[in-house]
């Protein structure tokens, strides 16, 4: 009997050290990158942004919209999960997807776009937008 229970207290041991290890595991930030982000509304011109260091829109008019991609490749042994946050002015007219699982070795694109109706204030918006990697369980 004696045996049985210490080995039942083992296995209990074990799990509750295997459930830690995943929960914090879960939590652990692989990396993280932040990039500024801007785009000026405006009826006056449209314009194009070349620039390749940060997110930038460019001009847009009223009703109008730009897209960039982010290309990310996982070169982790395992899947990751990609979250992504923004802040600033520039929340007002970003679209982007918050959460993208990748699997091992493989590689995706993030869109991101602006999108200003016909009624968004006519100025320069800007922010930043932080991508955290986290290992997916």
């Amino acid at each position: 009997m004696k045996k049985f229970a210490y080995s039942l207290l083992l296995v209990s041991f074990i799990v509750l050290i295997a459930s830690l290890l995943i929960f914090f595991w879960r939590g652990t930030i692989l990396q993280s990158d932040t990039f500024y982000t801007s785009a000026d509304v405006s009826d006056k011109n449209i314009g194009l942004d070349v620039n390749s260091s940060a997110l930038t829109f460019g001009k847009i008019n009223r009703g109008g919209s730009s897209s960039r991609n982010i290309l990310l490749e996982n070169g982790y042994p395992f899947p990751i999960v990609v979250e992504l946050e923004a802040d600033g002015e520039i929340t007002k007219i970003l679209n982007y997807e918050d959460t993208i699982e990748v699997d091992r070795g493989d590689s995706v694109e993030i869109a991101l776009s602006v999108y200003a109706d016909e009624n968004t204030e006519q100025k320069f918006y800007e922010g930043n937008v932080k991508l955290n990697i986290k290992p997916l369980i």
